[in-house]
């Protein structure tokens, strides 16, 4: 009787190492998979900093239009009909 509760145990604790070191969802696995998440995370909360600065950016346009005007002639260099564009360079630079 002994020597069957031996070999069942012993077959128990292979099968239980062979699962956890081996098989394809073993324990190195599980921590690449948890590396890969973090670094996904971080990503995520990179892009939801990013996308709430947009929003605050888009709110800032709605409530106030010359903001838009503003950033069209500072970024794209737009000008108003009869006005005209002078572009002072520094020498400097």
């Amino acid at each position: 009787m002994k020597k069957i509760l031996f070999f069942v145990l012993a077959f128990m604790l292979v099968t239980f190492h062979y699962r956890l070191w081996i098989s394809d969802s073993n324990i190195v696995t599980l921590f690449r998979l948890q590396s890969a998440i973090d670094t996904e995370k971080i990503g995520v909360e990179k892009l939801t900093i990013r996308n709430q600065t947009l929003d605050q950016e888009v709110q800032a346009l709605k409530i106030r239009p010359q903001l838009l005007e503003d950033r069209a002639r500072s970024e794209l260099g737009m000008v108003r009909k009869g006005e005209t564009y002078c572009l002072v360079v520094d020498p400097g630079r």
